[in-house]
């Protein structure tokens, strides 16, 4: 998981990078994003997996509610967010 998320950080940072310097182009996006997916796709499996190995099963069920309220949060409301946030900040 570790190192699905560094993949993951690596492209979004190269993404930023490539941004700030004006040399990002159509190209770069395409091939960060396939990198990006690939680590989600080692990631989620990963995570959805460790949940059952870490909490007792009679918790599992408010476990599993608490993930799929939370995270559509983070990734559709509370990320989008703060990136616009930081892109308007005063350079």
């Amino acid at each position: 998981m570790v190192s699905a998320d560094v993949l993951r950080g690596v492209a979004v940072g190269l993404m930023a990078l490539l941004s700030l310097t004006g040399a990002l182009e159509l190209w770069h996006i395409a091939v960060l994003a396939a990198f990006y997916g690939a680590g989600t796709a080692f990631f989620s499996p990963s995570f959805d997996a460790l949940v059952p190995e870490v909490l007792p099963a009679r918790e599992l069920a408010q476990a599993n509610a608490l993930d799929q309220f939370v995270r559509p949060i983070a990734l559709r409301l509370a990320g989008p967010a703060l990136g616009g946030v930081l892109i308007d900040l005063p350079r």
